[in-house]
């Protein structure tokens, strides 16, 4: 299945406006036999050097090569505003192309990650649209882009941005029960938001059969786990939970946790 996504210019016309300033120099000049590779490495070292003049039409050479890793690049950059003024609409039609091209990659081959990435962006603009231009709002289609990423490329942070969407009915009928199968794939490849989420709502039983020693298992490994800003609640509803909890449910959750680990430790 190829996804044709929608846009407001051709990807080859976005890199035809710069399609004649590549040298930067006569030692570095960007000629038409170039490779993407090296062009790549080009950009890539302008970029660490922090040169983005010189980076951007490396960069935009090896993209028109189709240099995967470049077109994510040149997209994140224009995303955050990375050495580049922020344009979402630049940015929409780089992971566009990225995602045109290579939805049906692959999931196991190198740079799969980052055409997963570009679906996940993409769905983001649908989200919420790109203001002044065609982009418009379709909570409906960016949940499809989410499903692909989560099931075709088997991506934690898309099944767990499914769950999400289930849980919200947000682009999806609101489905607790969906949303639980999301977040066991997710939590099964170790992503901790969805461990802790999965554990909150079996604890609670919230909206789903209440599964208390379950719940209580995930919440102890999602929490011993290093916790970003967004998961910083998970160690203190653990506790709450822990200090409810009866002692059977307790050893029960850890036995289960300690079996978890012993099966899915990381290689």
């Amino acid at each position: 299945m190829t996804f044709a996504i929608a846009g407001t210019m051709a990807f080859s016309g976005l890199l035809a406006e710069t399609s004649n300033a590549y040298a930067f120099d006569e030692e570095a000049a960007l000629s038409q036999d170039m490779s993407s590779e090296t062009a790549f490495e080009i950009g890539a070292r302008a970029y660490r050097n922090g040169d983005t003049q010189e980076a951007i039409p490396a960069l935009e050479f090896a993209a028109r090569l189709g240099h995967v890793l470049a077109i994510w690049k040149l997209g994140r950059m224009y995303a955050d505003g990375d050495g580049v003024e922020r344009d979402d609409l630049k940015a929409f039609e780089y992971f566009r192309a990225l995602a045109d091209d290579h939805a049906d990659d692959n999931p196991r081959r190198p740079g799969a990650q980052l055409v997963s990435d570009a679906f996940m962006a993409i769905a983001s603009y649908y989200s919420t649209g790109i203001p002044n231009s065609t982009v418009g709002r379709n909570v409906g289609y960016a949940a499809d882009l989410v499903r692909h990423a989560a099931t075709y490329f088997g991506d934690p942070v898309a099944q767990h941005q499914m769950a999400m969407m289930y849980l919200r009915g947000e682009g999806v009928d609101q489905s607790s029960t969906r949303a639980v199968r999301w977040l066991m794939l997710a939590a099964n490849e170790h992503h901790v938001g969805s461990q802790g989420e999965l554990g909150r709502i079996l604890w609670l039983g919230e909206d789903v059969p209440r599964r208390a020693v379950d719940g209580l298992m995930w919440l102890q490994i999602a929490s011993q786990n290093p916790l970003n800003r967004d998961d910083l609640w998970i160690s203190g509803f653990y506790n709450e939970a822990f200090a409810a909890a009866t002692d059977g449910q307790r050893e029960s959750a850890i036995h289960k946790a300690n079996r978890w680990r012993s099966r899915n430790t990381p290689e």
